[in-house]
């Protein structure tokens, strides 16, 4: 079994997965540009979505078939966290 977290923050996003012990399998990041105007911090929804279809790509090719996004009976929730919301998406 493998576990994958995506973390969306407000200057990258970030994939990590571990095996059933906790250990570190594969790390990915991206880094999205920010607009830092009079002391605002905007960021760009499709420039967001960009990085996170990034490090999913990136790391399904490192798991093809036999990782976490790859469908099978044992894959059942993804859980995504994004500026401290938490979305659980049953597959």
């Amino acid at each position: 079994m493998k576990i994958g977290g995506i973390d969306v923050g407000t200057t990258g996003c970030k994939l990590t997965v571990y095996n059933e012990k906790g250990e570190l399998l594969e790390k990915s990041y991206k880094e999205y540009e920010v607009s830092r105007k009079t002391g605002e911090h905007e960021i760009d929804a499709a420039k967001v979505f960009e990085g996170v279809k990034a490090v999913i790509k990136e790391t399904a090719i490192t798991f093809p078939k036999s990782g976490i996004f790859h469908r099978s009976k044992s894959n059942k929730i993804v859980y995504i966290c994004s500026f401290t919301e938490i979305f659980c998406i049953f597959a």
